[in-house]
């Protein structure tokens, strides 16, 4: 059976039905509307997109769009006229903006990772016990009597018409430390291969004379660790010396680094 004509200057796209076709008079209105706040011909973005697609026929839209001749035809004319429907072109807006939403991400990562890198350093702040002052007022309970010249107390001196001490929690300096952000911590080890999922390394360091354990502590801080995130088990290496050692009875002493 014979498909039903269509009346001049009408087209069948994919989804839409019966549109107006890329010679028609009438302006296909929906699919115009989608165009004007992409503006492809002042869309340096958008053309990227175009020139980068896998897709010929956007490829070649955006080369019919460029042409001197194409200056006054509509965007919508141009992409019936390679075939490419309404929906296909919503598909490819939304796709390409994903694209450049992962490379705007992809151009911070550098500076993002710098802050988290600082975010999980260890921190100075304020002592909470002096409020960064560095020292705490001495209450008349605790200031010793100064009668028959009995020595002040270290640290204890006066201050106006009060006595004061060094803070003991800062010892005077007005600042404690206050670890790194935890999850900063995890996010860095595991950039740089030390996932928490993988399993510890076990060091057995065998001491067969010299330094003792101090001579193993010195092998242990030079050793480079490879710590495969796909291996659940411990890993022993084994490191012999020819030194003499007191580790213990066998000679060989164990730490997991975790």
């Amino acid at each position: 059976m014979p498909k039903p004509s269509l009346p001049p200057g009408t087209m069948l796209e994919k989804y839409r039905g019966e549109v107006p076709s890329w010679d028609s008079p009438d302006t296909d209105e929906v699919y115009e509307a989608f165009f004007e706040p992409v503006k492809p011909r002042d869309n340096p973005e958008f053309q990227q997109a175009l020139a980068a697609s896998t897709d010929k026929r956007f490829r070649e839209y955006l080369r019919q769009l460029n042409l001197p001749k194409n200056r006054n035809k509509k965007c919508s004319t141009i992409a019936k006229v390679m075939d490419i429907s309404l929906a296909e072109f919503i598909d490819f807006l939304r796709t390409s903006y994903r694209a450049q939403a992962m490379s705007v991400a992809a151009m911070r990562l550098p500076e993002i990772t710098t802050h988290m890198a600082n975010d999980a350093l260890t921190q100075k702040e304020a002592c909470g016990r002096c409020d960064g002052w560095g020292f705490v007022n001495v209450t008349a309970e605790e200031l010793p009597p100064l009668e028959d010249g009995q020595p002040i107390p270290g640290g204890v001196r006066p201050m106006g018409a009060r006595w004061v001490r060094d803070c003991p929690k800062c010892g005077a300096t007005g600042q404690t430390s206050k670890p790194g952000d935890s999850h900063a911590r995890d996010k860095i080890l595991q950039l740089n291969g030390f996932d928490k999922k993988s399993g510890g390394v076990t060091v057995a360091i065998n001491n067969y004379g010299g330094n003792g354990i101090e001579a193993a502590g010195a092998r242990f801080a030079a050793l480079t660790f490879d710590i495969s995130a796909d291996s659940a088990e411990s890993e022993v290496i084994q490191i012999d010396s020819d030194e003499r050692g007191h580790a213990g009875g066998d000679g060989s002493v164990e730490a997991d680094a975790d």
